[in-house]
């Protein structure tokens, strides 16, 4: 479980991904997902969530899978800042 507090006036939700898990035969216990939240203050600051819930039994059989997984997710968040 994650629990993330913040004020609400200082944390903007910038982008999210879910990952279709069906891709690669439900792999993952739960579809994996990565939010993008920007704080402002006196600096801004850019906080990025990854959350991947592996079995653990298969984690080295599909080490290409997870590696694979994260490129989509880190391109996918990239294009999307490409965008603002």
């Amino acid at each position: 479980m994650l629990i993330m507090v913040c004020r609400t006036d200082r944390v903007t939700l910038l982008d999210t991904y879910q990952y279709n898990d069906s891709v690669i035969d439900n792999a993952f216990v739960r579809e994996p997902y990565c939010v993008k939240f920007q704080h402002t203050g006196l600096l801004t600051y850019y906080y990025t969530v990854l959350s991947l819930l592996y079995v653990s039994s298969a984690l080295l059989n599909d080490l290409n899978n997870i590696i694979s997984l994260i490129v989509i997710m880190v391109t996918r968040l990239a294009t999307a800042r490409a965008k603002d």
